[in-house]
């Protein structure tokens, strides 16, 4: 990072992190990580095996940023990110092919499109976080990175709140791909809007790799209170995993609409 950025000039620049946030927000509820995009995939005919599988694509391609960290580095933090985080929006615009594909190929092509996307999302935003999270130890002081994290998360899930709001609402309006497919494309110009205000953020320039990151990450395991951390993200992961079938549960067992489901 250039010694020329000052802590002040960081400051001034964080609310472009709280407004990349909030566009992602939207994103990410629109998409892969909000109720909506199970229900889809219900409505396209997958199964619930198929289902879970797709859904754990997310956090399986997260490996490969134990082989990717020392390119990132030479490539530049904030290039990295950006690159795979604008690529991964655009991948996403790929959905919106699944009634065409669906009409032309059959159910076992869409799902197919699908799984595609979602692998390709998956792979880019495995990569996009390598860049992230170092970059923003530059960008964000650490004087007041609780208060700024503080911040971001309640501006993040306020903007989540309205989004899961009217999610329930479009999808109320009717039946059929079509009303996902208009989730769809709102939340690829949302993401790109989360992109274009990724670009005001400051830092992230090339440095050289050492090359030694995998080494170093074992290393790391000798830390007590790092593998009470470990352990404790692993727990709720178990606990929390489940629950993305929870929109089925309350669609199929309990009766709910699709609407009532999201709310």
């Amino acid at each position: 990072m250039s010694s020329e950025i000052t802590n002040t000039e960081k400051i001034r620049l964080l609310p472009w992190n709280i407004t990349l946030n909030a566009f992602n927000s939207v994103f990410a509820q629109l998409t892969f990580f909000g109720s909506a995009f199970v229900l889809f995939l219900e409505g396209l005919g997958a199964s619930n095996s198929q289902i879970g599988l797709l859904l754990s694509m997310m956090p399986f391609f997260g490996i490969v940023a134990i082989f990717v960290a020392p390119a990132a580095a030479r490539f530049g933090y904030k290039r990295t990110f950006i690159t795979f985080f604008g690529i991964r929006k655009l991948v996403t615009a790929f959905l919106l092919l699944t009634p065409w594909v669906l009409m032309q190929f059959g159910k076992e092509a869409a799902i197919t499109l699908v799984a595609l996307v979602v692998m390709g999302f998956a792979l880019c935003r495995a990569l996009a976080e390598v860049g992230s999270y170092p970059w923003s130890q530059e960008y964000i002081p650490n004087s007041i990175r609780g208060k700024h994290s503080a911040v971001n998360d309640m501006v993040s899930r306020i903007v989540s709140t309205l989004t899961i709001a009217f999610v329930g609402f479009v999808l109320g309006l009717g039946l059929g791909l079509d009303r996902y497919m208009l989730l769809f494309a709102i939340a690829v110009i949302f993401g790109l809007l989360a992109v274009w205000s990724a670009t005001h953020l400051p830092g992230g320039e090339p440095t050289a790799a050492t090359g030694t990151s995998q080494r170093d990450m074992l290393r790391v395991f000798r830390d007590r209170n790092f593998n009470l951390y470990l352990i404790g993200i692993g727990v709720v992961t178990l606990a929390s995993a489940p629950l993305g079938f929870l929109p089925l549960f309350m669609q199929k067992q309990i009766g709910l609409s699709d609407s009532a489901v999201v709310w």
